[in-house]
């Protein structure tokens, strides 16, 4: 059994996705705004938690603005929000 995973599936060998090697494909979306919402509240839960979440952070809102971004990259987005200073 193999398993692969890639965001660029245009790039991989039509030889690997044949039938008998890489021929079952799942493709998983980036996340919409609802998704989005979730995402940066699990992200954010710790900081609301310990008080480190401003009173004016809008999650909605910033949902709204993160259209096409990965959890990974809304991760990214909030980390640096985390740091002690």
């Amino acid at each position: 059994m193999a398993e692969g995973m890639t965001n660029r599936k245009d790039m991989i060998d039509e030889a690997l996705l044949r039938s008998g090697r890489l021929e079952v494909q799942i493709e998983i979306s980036l996340p919409d705004e609802h998704g989005r919402v979730q995402i940066l509240n699990m992200h954010t839960s710790k900081m609301k938690e310990n008080g480190k979440l401003g009173e004016d952070v809008d999650i909605l809102k910033l949902a709204q603005k993160t259209e096409n971004f990965s959890d990974a990259e809304l991760a990214a987005l909030v980390r640096p929000s985390a740091l002690p200073l």
